[in-house]
């Protein structure tokens, strides 16, 4: 009987633990995020708008954690003779220290793959994904990079743009909340901040970029 007691107890206290994840039981959410950041290296903020889509799925493991991965991907083509500070240019003889800050073909291309783990705030008794979180991602995959190409004349140079792949890994802590609408559909808000572990002679530094994202709960 007192075997049979304490079976009891632990199926019903791991049911209770199972129903405590997520909001309404709803343990999965997807969701798109559309972010946007500036490009750039070293110190520099120039014009250029660079947007961000990000689709991923999570899971609420707890009513304050979930984890989750995602698919992300950024792509823009800079208008021919583009001059962006602070980085190195396009039309840079290989070999000397030429350089007249004027790109062409130079082109932004990154895919990533992400893995996120978020924490929800103990406020007003909301469950993940719902209220104020911060969360921890790290993102792996591919960036273009420089190419060598030699002119008409015999002169080598370097071209920014799509032809050649390298690593691409980034870090990023982000503070964001998430609202609830009809018990089924999420919106939410927030910023990352990033730090690339392999921007060398990239555009990418990923500061702070804000966001928004849309999804639904099931």
């Amino acid at each position: 009987m007192k075997k049979t007691f304490i079976i009891a107890t632990l199926l019903l206290a791991c049911f209770g633990k199972l129903e405590a994840q997520g909001f309404q039981n709803k343990r999965f959410s997807a969701s798109y995020e559309l972010g946007t950041s500036f490009l750039g290296r070293i110190t520099v903020w120039d014009r250029y708008l660079l947007f961000r889509h990000t689709a991923d799925i999570n899971y609420a493991l707890s009513k304050r954690f979930t984890v989750g991965l995602g698919v992300n991907h950024a792509k823009k083509t800079l208008p021919a003779g583009s001059e962006i500070w602070g980085l190195a240019t396009t039309n840079r003889i290989v070999g000397l220290d030429y350089m007249d800050g004027n790109f062409h073909h130079a082109q932004v291309n990154d895919l990533t793959f992400s893995l996120n783990l978020k924490y929800y705030a103990r406020k007003n008794g909301s469950k993940a994904p719902l209220g104020s979180y911060v969360g921890l991602m790290y993102e792996h995959g591919w960036q273009n990079t420089y190419t060598e190409y030699q002119s008409p004349n015999g002169d080598e140079f370097v071209s920014y743009d799509d032809t050649d792949r390298s690593t691409l890994s980034v870090i990023s802590l982000t503070y964001g909340r998430n609202l609830i609408f009809n018990y089924k559909y999420l919106f939410g808000y927030g910023v990352t901040f990033g730090y690339n572990r392999t921007r060398e002679l990239q555009f990418r530094r990923h500061i702070a970029r804000p966001f928004v994202n849309f999804g639904i709960l099931f």
